[in-house]
């Protein structure tokens, strides 16, 4: 360990620094003081630079850790120590000219470049007759307001003749009462003008402060302002001097200031922190666990400082222990104090500062599930109006304990969010009466919204706006669910599952889909819900195929139709025998696929359900085309886009229209082919319904390439492959990599053409989808010829004819033999 030199201190910040290095990871605060002698608080005192030490304590320190220099350490307390005549032991005076002085700035100072420059900039100016002199730092508790003040203060001191003179006003003080101005005036004149006597009458002492300011120019640091009836005739205008307050609150009531909110620092200036406090020792090869730490923090500067601290005294820790017990709920925020320093403590000034009904709303924020809130969303939580949750949530975001994502929409640091949640579980009768009913309105939101979702072409602004609410709500209405299902609300669950089922589809949200149907079932079956249990097998049936699942999917899918058949219900087993078509479908084997189309047709005309009889039909013509037989597909196609058209079927619609776009490409009607995707592609859009989206883009794209259109053609192509990466779904992926392929090898890029083809197959194989799989390899097969390698040529063009031959598409096969024929000519 190198032991830092007493000698190179020069400065009272210096020599603290030095002494701290002395003790750093010497061993626990109990280890220390047992060793030297020295108190625990004195020790942790040190190590945080709280204030400048005792001499015994520095002796103590000096005759333990470096004995061969205990007089140099000696000499340097007497030549960095504070002046005597700011530490007349024990008088009022010297006790106030204490105050006055400036704090010694942290010795690590990470991640505020741009705060500083500004600050720096703002304090700097030249004098002018309309620039601020005083500048407003707000932010939450922990943020480091104080410490950016401090810091500034520091590197600007020489340009500051008056001085600069920093003042707590204890506006968040559990102990002491806030100062009064004419108090703070009283210090701040004596620390100006020690030998003149503060005057007694207010309107003088605000006078004789002014006059001070106007002349010699002076920095004031006024600190932890609670609000500004605390700044009563402190405040002067334009001139030589500067005043520099901080608040948790944004006091917007302050006229002609320079505002300087102080936000929370990002993951990397977290990490920098982190990474300056902990030794390399310590954290070799834990970054991970590190990451953890910051993003638990969440870029709070309190809250790194006291665990970063915590660990380095805790020899026995690792930075992963460290992480572990912050991720622990049963510990959590309570971790976060060193003995000296307490976040719950900081975060607890100031939601006592809030009036009754503050604190009621603020406590039930940290019980809603979800990452944000609205008015709309919050005022059914609380029971309020809109208005009042409104005027609240913006009250909250004053004091700095929201933070504002967007207009009208709001978060809790992840900090206070525990700690708002820790203040609702306080009261678990108010928790749980506000969950029930955030419960219920979510259900009638989600439900009503999702009804306009689907709704038809005449009401397409009802569309757009039930759309833009799913993409905003999304993550809140999903850890709704999950909330309802940690507190024991099946019901909640089954409806509020029920009513996300279609929007999150429709967006492509498959794994959320998926996570939240997983879910329902478990309510469903808790309550012996049948019918729940078939329509979320269901459910699931059709993300499982979206993800290439096809077990999963054949399991859920013999699972509804069971449950359905239990409670008689025909209809559901004509969606059920539909999916299970679809199964075939995707695995490529069309006759099963037709076959059961075609019972889940029957069932559906017997029962009346035209909804059904449109997918129907369009699923049955999609295997006719599969299979080469285009006017038949066309038929189908044409009849249920017929049905789904009287309907009202917007999504359904797109769907047919796409697949008519299709059918009237094979058959080289190509002007067709690109009307009915071009309308196909405005539903899709219309609606959000990125699936379809991706399939329309990826049959336009080859509609362009055989019209020789190529760069529109690409165009669309690499937005359905963007799009199939965004959903996670690899059929459309592969579907629309293929499709590139073909365009980049007619288009003469043999290369690039070579690697979408090779990408595709690399997501095919392993019965993905055998089709895709052909197309694949057909293209690489082709791509060799060109490049003058027939073995190749002929290995994948042999196993492409297999691959058609097998899934029954015979005119692709006869196609690829052509081409092996061709090779031995």
């Amino acid at each position: 360990m190198q032991i830092p030199d007493p000698n190179t201190a020069d400065t009272p910040a210096q020599f603290q620094e030095a002494l701290a290095e002395l003790v750093r990871e010497r061993g626990s605060l109990r280890e220390v003081s047992r060793e030297t002698g020295v108190s625990k608080t004195t020790v942790a005192q040190i190590l945080d630079r709280a204030q400048f030490p005792q001499q015994a304590t520095v002796q103590l320190l000096a005759r333990r850790y470096d004995p061969d220099r205990k007089d140099a350490w000696h000499a340097a307390w007497h030549r960095n120590r504070p002046l005597p005549s700011d530490r007349a032991a024990g008088s009022e005076a010297g006790q106030e000219l204490l105050l006055g002085r400036l704090p010694l700035p942290v010795s690590i100072f990470h991640g505020r470049d741009a705060s500083l420059a500004k600050l720096r900039s703002a304090l700097l100016t030249s004098p002018d007759p309309v620039a601020p002199a005083v500048v407003v730092i707000d932010g939450m508790a922990g943020v480091g307001k104080t410490a950016l003040a401090v810091q500034v203060a520091h590197d600007v001191t020489d340009l500051f003749p008056g001085g600069c003179h920093f003042v707590d006003l204890r506006g968040f003080s559990r102990s002491t009462p806030p100062r009064t101005p004419y108090d703070v005036l009283g210090l701040l004149l004596r620390k100006l003008d020690p030998e003149t006597e503060a005057p007694v009458d207010p309107d003088q002492r605000v006078e004789a402060y002014r006059e001070f300011l106007a002349g010699s120019p002076t920095l004031i640091i006024l600190d932890n302002v609670r609000a500004s009836h605390q700044l009563a005739g402190l405040l002067v205008g334009p001139g030589p001097s500067r005043t520099v307050i901080t608040s948790r609150h944004q006091l917007p009531s302050l006229n002609e200031v320079f505002p300087l909110p102080l936000r929370v620092l990002s993951e990397q200036e977290s990490l920098d922190l982190l990474r300056a406090i902990i030794p390399p020792r310590r954290r070799h090869d834990q970054e991970a666990d590190l990451r953890r730490i910051a993003r638990f923090c969440e870029g709070l500067p309190l809250a790194l400082r006291i665990v970063a601290a915590k660990l380095v005294r805790r020899q026995a820790w690792t930075v992963g222990h460290l992480a572990d017990r912050l991720d622990d709920q049963r510990i959590g925020l309570s971790e976060i104090d060193d003995g000296e320093r307490n976040l719950v403590a900081a975060f607890e000034l100031s939601y006592t500062d809030l009036p009754a009904d503050g604190r009621r709303f603020f406590r039930l924020l940290g019980a809603a599930p979800g990452i944000d809130i609205d008015p709309d969303r919050a005022a059914a939580l609380t029971g309020l109006t809109v208005r009042e949750a409104d005027h609240l949530l913006e009250d909250l975001l004053d004091a700095n304990l929201l933070i504002q994502l967007t207009a009208g929409r709001y978060r809790l640091h992840d900090l206070l969010s525990a700690y708002a949640a820790g203040k609702a579980a306080e009261n678990r009768d108010e928790e749980s009466a506000a969950l029930r009913i955030l419960f219920e309105w979510t259900i009638r939101s989600a439900s009503s919204r999702g009804a306009d979702l689907l709704a038809s072409d005449e009401r397409a602004e009802r569309v757009e706006a039930a759309r833009d609410w799913f993409t905003v709500e999304r993550d809140n209405l999903v850890a709704t669910v999950r909330a309802a299902n940690s507190h024991a609300e099946p019901d909640v669950v089954i409806d509020l599952a029920q009513a996300l089922e279609s929007p999150l589809f429709i967006a492509g949200q498959y794994a959320l889909a998926l996570s939240v149907a997983e879910l329902r079932l478990g309510a469903a079956r808790k309550t012996s819900n049948v019918r729940a249990i078939a329509l979320t097998q269901l459910a699931m049936t059709q993300s499982c195929v979206r993800f290439g699942n096809y077990e999963a999917a054949l399991t859920h899918c013999n699972g509804a139709l069971k449950a359905f058949d239990e409670i008689n219900d025909q209809a559901g087993q004509g969606s059920a025998l539909k999916e299970m078509g679809n199964i075939f479908w995707y695995r490529n084997r069309y006759p099963q696929a037709l076959e059961h189309y075609h019972q889940a047709l029957a069932l559906q005309e017997h029962v009346g359900d035209q909804k059904g009889q449109g997918t129907s039909l369009s699923n049955i013509g999609a295997v006719h085309w599969q299979l080469g037989e285009w006017q038949a597909a066309l038929d189908h196609y044409r009849l249920a886009l017929s049905l789904r058209r009287s309907l009202g079927q917007r999504i359904g619609t797109a769907q047919t229209l796409n697949n008519v776009g299709l059918a009237y490409e094979r058959m080289g009607m190509l002007a067709e082919a690109r009307e009915a995707l071009t309308e196909a592609l405005d539903l899709g859009s219309a609606i959000d319904d990125r699936a379809q989206r991706c399939a329309t883009l990826t049959n336009l794209g080859n509609v362009c390439r055989r019209t020789g259109t190529y760069d529109a053609g690409e165009e669309y192509l690499r937005q359905a492959i963007e799009i199939a990466q965004a959903i996670g779904s690899r059929i459309l992926e592969i579907e629309a990599r293929n499709c590139l392929g073909d365009l980049e090898f007619e288009v003469s890029r043999p290369a690039a053409a070579q690697l979408d083809y090779e990408q595709a197959l690399a997501s095919s194989i392993n019965g993905v989808d055998r089709y895709e799989e052909a197309h694949a390899r057909e293209g690489l097969g082709k791509v060799a010829i060109h490049l003058g390698d027939p073995g190749v040529a002929v290995q994948e063009l042999t196993r492409a004819a297999e691959l058609y031959e097998d899934v029954g598409t015979r005119f692709d096969r006869d196609r690829v033999q052509q081409l092996l024929r061709d090779l031995t000519l």
